[in-house]
């Protein structure tokens, strides 16, 4: 009988383990998946930075070839800015 009880205790020691492990696992997912929303979040907003930076570069190009074309002629290239 004593063996009984004590097979018995350990068991639902046991189920109580599981338990709080599954439901530890299932607050960990939760908060893998707030992550994973927050860096797709993080992502499209560098993406987006980065499609403003580059509209920004075309006319910032756009406005420094038109000034180069209207003070030296369409004729005249401008000069390669290349840096070696």
């Amino acid at each position: 009988m004593d063996d009984e009880q004590e097979l018995k205790g350990l068991l639902e020691k046991l189920v109580t383990v599981v338990k709080d492990g599954m439901e530890g696992n299932q607050k960990l997912l939760a908060n893998h998946s707030e992550a994973i929303s927050a860096n797709r979040d993080a992502l499209a907003a560098v993406a987006e930075l980065v499609n403003q930076q580059t509209r920004a570069f075309d006319l910032l190009r756009d406005v420094v070839l038109k000034l180069w074309t209207d003070a030296y002629g369409p004729d005249l290239p401008l000069p390669d800015a290349t840096v070696n």
